[in-house]
């Protein structure tokens, strides 16, 4: 079958579009393309202008008809990419609270599949706590979110998207005996984060531009209109992220665009307290924190000079600081791990003993292993070539 002309090809319609800013006038004659209900369709694509609707199903038609005869080609080339990967596959069990949980893939499945056990259970004992692969059967589109279990590991709280609009619903469910209840949350971002006591789960929403902006706090069992905002971001340049720091004592919440960041903690064991800002921001500065529970301290990544206000450390460092009772000081912070020019630190992990720092380093990434009380670095080299590296789940 020949490939068709691109002259056969649907032609979207010229519709005359002006419009004038500045001074300037911009013409754009395919403006109607871009429907001004955007942010219905994302959560409900059924309310797509017709007119819009009916171009985009002509272009995916023609270029299914396009395509046809490379049909055969394309399976082979999937078949022999997805022979490459091992399908059966799981991943280590990582112990958190009274629970091991690990990652699991099976030969066919499109999803994950999320286990849990009791502590240092073995991979192959575990129960099944969500498949992916059930929960996307029938649906045209499905993507596992977040997912974090309570402290006393009776409910698990996961998100998904079904419709592909990147807005998550999050339900809970009893481990006991893996059914949904308690309700659920809609139009979330998909993050989620317990308090100590399992009565309070954390979540993050969007504006009406889909920009993560909020974090709210949920008591289980009430509804979601109830729901108490606890941080919102006013700069519409701001992202908002929410997460637990390893050590389980805090939820942080960090805001950042692309050259500032700024992080305020909520000790789990006190939900219902205000967050603390960690420092406040400054234009081009970014930090990241984390828990050492073992010293009492955070641990931080940043490219500030708490030293020499008016530099940066361009390839960022590692820092501690104490505790924050209110709005900390980036100038009282304490270098751990010097800046070091073109070995860029990405992240920090602390441990009872050590640190876990993971740099690039001549394009290559490297992990060392810092001794906290000796001061002893060793670092984990690999021979390949060439390589891509991250921390896990720890």
């Amino acid at each position: 079958m020949p490939i068709k002309a691109l002259a056969d090809a649907p032609q979207a319609e010229r519709r005359h579009f002006s419009t004038n800013h500045h001074g300037l006038l911009r013409q754009d004659d395919y403006a109607w393309l871009r429907d001004d209900n955007w942010q219905a369709v994302m959560t409900d694509p059924s309310v797509l202008q017709a007119d819009i609707r009916a171009h985009l199903e002509a272009e995916n038609a023609y270029s299914a008809q396009t395509l046809a005869p490379t049909q055969r080609l394309q399976e082979s080339l999937f078949a022999e990419m997805r022979g490459r990967i091992a399908e059966n596959d799981a991943g280590v069990p990582v112990n958190d609270g009274p629970l091991a949980w690990a990652v699991r893939h099976v030969s066919g499945g499109e999803h994950p599949i999320i286990c849990y056990g009791p502590r240092n259970a073995d991979a192959d004992a575990m129960q099944i706590a969500i498949d992916a692969n059930q929960e996307a059967d029938g649906q045209p589109f499905f993507k596992l979110g977040g997912y974090e279990a309570d402290r006393q590991g009776r409910t698990l709280a996961w998100s998904f998207d079904n419709k592909g609009s990147e807005y998550f619903t999050v339900k809970f469910r009893a481990l006991a005996d893996g059914a949904d209840g308690h309700g659920e949350l809609t139009g979330t971002t998909g993050a989620v984060a317990w308090s100590a006591c399992g009565n309070y789960l954390f979540y993050g929403l969007y504006d009406d531009n889909h920009r993560p902006n909020r974090v709210m706090r949920h008591k289980t069992g009430t509804a979601q209109a109830d729901d108490i905002c606890i941080y919102e971001e006013a700069d519409a340049g701001f992202f908002v992220g929410l997460s637990t720091s390893r050590s389980g004592r805090y939820l942080i919440i960090s805001a950042h665009d692309h050259e500032t960041g700024e992080c305020w903690l909520v000790p789990t064991d006190a939900p219902e307290t205000m967050p603390v800002c960690v420092a406040p921001r400054r234009v081009g500065i970014e930090y990241d924190v984390d828990d050492d529970a073992a010293r009492n301290r955070l641990v931080i990544v940043s490219n500030v000079n708490p030293d020499t206000p008016d530099s940066k450390a361009e390839d960022f460092q590692v820092l501690t600081a104490p505790y924050p009772q209110q709005a900390g000081r980036m100038t009282d912070w304490q270098v751990l791990v010097a800046h070091r020019a073109g070995c860029l630190v990405l992240d920090a992990l602390p441990f009872a003993e050590h640190l876990a720092v993971l740099v690039r380093e001549n394009a290559l990434p490297r992990i060392e292993i810092i001794d906290v009380t000796g001061g002893g670095v060793q670092p984990i080299e690999f021979d390949e070539a060439a390589y891509d590296l991250n921390f896990g789940s720890m």
